[in-house]
């Protein structure tokens, strides 16, 4: 099957055409807010750091000075650098982070787009399957976002469709971008690894291969590059956080077994929010409508699945599973890490329009069609109503005041320089006031109502305080500070502090 650039421009028309309809132009100005501004920020964070400090890619801050200056780092930082490229050509404004980050994200839907097409031997139905993933709400709010997790997916699906590409044609060019973007996507997120490996797992046990076959060794080679490259990204951002003395960003597996308690949740209360999620957040009522109908007509079509197509499905669902149940508390709160194995779900989907087409006749075919045609546009409906809810619900935001996000040039009307340090005690994310204020400092999250925290920040030269709960400034440790008012904006309250 030929592509020429119309059909890539098609559809990439179609996934702008729903990103208009999701409000992304709106959207592209908005400052890190709704569900999830803690991590938001972080991300948002090292981006800036990298465009004011140098563009010294080893070199990742945060606001906080709690690790040595900021210092930290958890995934490899391909989407905070380039984003701090961008601030420098085209000055700083966060909507290009945005772009980034979706561009990064359109790539990888497009190679998508590619392999799905090729699956169903069908460039509408590929481009109709394919936006299924901009269709669900985890990805169509995090893909415009922030956070890391998409562009780890887009550098996965442009993996996964350079391994196809190479199981087709066995071209060399095609086995080393399927190296190169598999290994990024593994640096971001080692998660990511599941899906184009499922493939080659699925091509070892179905394929026969002599000693000396040398697509065998182009494998190995391949599978040991990638994890390694992965690995060494890995141990290295481990040694910066230890030369640091940082503990910030999760970097370890918080398991079913896990034996804490986090937030109070159980592990069945978890398994609650998950099933809730998953008709709301990760998928829809109608993408699960079409991956549950589609799993139990593959399995009835099951002796007509061709074997590879068969083993591929089934590691494609144990991997997702795996990766779920790896950080199974982390979904107590973090609803994004479900961005990488959703599409999983829509490869069920993409596989079904295939033996649609073979092993039913006409009239079902059609009658199919028109059921998924309906099914794919209230899937993007009901993924547009959860951007809505989540970036008209302020109280998503951490119980941040929007007073801060355009609270700057405030502070340097009061004279304070950007070396003056901030502690801001009603803030209990690691970095999102510190963030909007454009200074480095300590939050609540790292004072922790402790006193020795507080000495700390003293001995540091902390010399600003800004705080928005009523009468904070009198609390037991605030008030040892000796804070005087020098300015008010809105609900934030701006101290000097005296001790």
């Amino acid at each position: 099957m030929r592509f020429n650039k119309l059909t890539l421009l098609c559809f990439i028309f179609l996934i702008g055409m729903m990103a208009l309809f999701y409000n992304y132009i709106e959207i592209f100005n908005k400052r890190p807010q709704a569900t999830h501004t803690w991590r938001q920020t972080d991300g948002a964070a090292l981006a800036r750091n990298y465009f004011q400090n140098g563009l010294d890619f080893f070199s990742p801050q945060l606001q906080s000075v709690e690790y040595n200056e900021g210092h930290t780092v958890a995934e490899l930082p391909v989407v905070y650098y380039l984003s701090a490229i961008s601030y420098k050509l085209f000055g700083f404004k966060e909507g290009y982070f945005r772009l980034v980050n979706f561009f990064i994200f359109l790539l990888g839907l497009t190679g998508f787009f590619y392999t799905s097409a090729h699956i169903i031997k069908s460039k509408f139905w590929g481009a109709i399957l394919a936006s299924l993933l901009f269709a669900c709400p985890v990805i169509a709010y995090y893909a415009f976002n922030f956070l890391p997790d998409s562009t780890a997916l887009g550098f996965m699906l442009l993996g996964f469709t350079f391994m196809y590409d190479w199981h087709e044609k066995k071209t060399t060019r095609s086995l080393l971008f399927f190296i190169l973007f598999t290994a990024i996507a593994g640096a971001i997120k080692i998660t990511s690894l599941y899906f184009p490996l499922s493939f080659v797992g699925a091509i070892f046990l179905t394929s026969s291969f002599k000693k000396d076959n040398k697509d065998l060794l182009k494998l190995v080679f391949s599978f040991v590059s990638i994890l390694g490259f992965s690995l060494i990204w890995l141990f290295w951002s481990m040694h910066y956080k230890a030369l640091h003395h940082s503990e910030y960003f999760l970097q370890s597996p918080v398991t079913f077994s896990f034996s804490k308690i986090v937030h109070g949740y159980s592990w069945k209360d978890i398994f609650n929010i998950l099933v809730k999620n998953s008709f709301s957040v990760f998928y829809s009522i109608p993408l699960l409508t079409m991956i549950g109908l589609s799993s139990v007509l593959i399995f009835k079509l099951v002796r007509h699945v061709s074997k590879f197509d068969l083993v591929f499905l089934v590691l494609n669902t144990i991997g997702a599973f795996s990766v779920l149940m790896l950080f199974y508390f982390q979904y107590s709160v973090h609803d994004y890490y479900a961005v990488i194995w959703v599409v999983t779900g829509i490869l069920w989907i993409v596989y079904l329009a295939k033996y649609l087409r073979l092993f039913y006749n006409k009239n079902t075919y059609r009658l199919a069609s028109v059921c998924l045609l309906l099914l794919w546009g209230l899937s993007i409906v009901s993924a547009k109503n959860v951007l809505d809810f989540r970036y008209n619900n302020l109280s998503l935001d951490n119980n941040l005041p929007l007073e801060l996000h355009s609270i700057e040039p405030f502070l340097i009307k009061l004279n304070i320089p950007k070396e003056g340090l901030f502690i801001t005690p009603d803030d209990f994310t690691s970095n999102a006031s510190l963030y909007f204020l454009n200074r480095k400092g300590y939050t609540g999250y790292f004072l922790a109502s402790s006193w020795d925290r507080y000495e700390m920040a003293m001995q540091k030269n902390m010399r600003y305080l800004a705080c928005w709960n009523v009468g904070r400034e009198h609390y037991e440790y605030e008030s040892k500070l000796k804070p005087v008012l020098i300015g008010t904006y809105g609900k934030v309250r701006i101290y000097k502090l005296t001790y």
